[in-house]
């Protein structure tokens, strides 16, 4: 006899771009994801309430401010919390558009770690950015990528590669994600990571895969239409 696949769950955002998904959900007291088979590389970060992730490899724990990691090529079977609600976040990374060395690192990476503010504004930047031009698909693809850098970095399992983020790009990053409100232009980013505006849109548009103008733009569209969502959902007064 088969087995039932449960899955219910609230979508709060979902983003899909090149063989990649990002998104978080909201699953009610005793709420399960599977049995299922596990074809991709999978982040699971715990935002609220806990996780029991089993599969044919290895079961793991998670509670809030944790981060899971699941491998392809096993059945799991996740279940949350009994009496309470479950938010989390995940991401999807397809193992054939992985590169071989990040192949290699995500399997010899631990199986959780704590939550990151980086992985956190990496989201922040994944639900502000829309996949319906080439441009915000392409932009996307590369955060998805990112998502998973930064689970390797935190870990250690990340080689020493040419390609990693260089200095001026993170300051300018750490910037716009964590001080999305603040007028900033890119002169005032080249200047806090200490170089000129023409060579920080370079190294963004070789590393990031966008221009630091481009990427203002997105947070700042994805920080309004959260806004907006806020203040629509609020009661009204009595």
């Amino acid at each position: 006899m088969a087995e039932t696949i449960k899955n219910i769950a609230q979508v709060d955002f979902l983003r899909v771009a090149g063989g990649g998904i990002v998104g978080e959900a909201l699953y009610g007291p005793g709420g399960e994801c599977g049995p299922r088979f596990q074809p991709w590389f999978q982040l699971v970060g715990v935002r609220s309430g806990t996780a029991r992730m089993d599969s044919e490899l290895r079961s793991v724990e998670l509670k809030a401010g944790e981060v899971g990691l699941l491998l392809p090529g096993y059945r799991e079977h996740i279940r949350f919390a009994l009496k309470a609600p479950t938010r989390h976040w995940y991401s999807h990374a397809d193992p054939e558009r992985v590169a071989p060395w990040m192949v290699d690192a995500l399997h010899a990476a631990p199986p959780k770690l704590p939550m990151t503010e980086r992985l956190g504004a990496l989201l922040t930047l994944a639900e502000g950015c829309s996949a319906a031009t080439h441009a915000g698909e392409g932009l996307l693809v590369r955060l998805i990528e990112n998502l998973f850098l930064e689970y390797l970095r935190q870990a250690e399992s990340l080689p020493d590669r040419e390609d990693r983020l260089p200095p001026p790009v993170r300051a300018a990053l750490d910037r716009i994600e964590g001080q999305c409100e603040a007028p900033h232009t890119v002169a005032s980013l080249a200047r806090a990571a200490g170089v000129t505006p023409s060579h920080l849109i370079r190294l963004f548009r070789r590393h990031v895969g966008e221009t630091p103008a481009r990427l203002l733009w997105q947070r700042r569209g994805g920080a309004d239409r959260k806004s907006k969502r806020l203040n629509s959902a609020a009661p009204a007064a009595a």
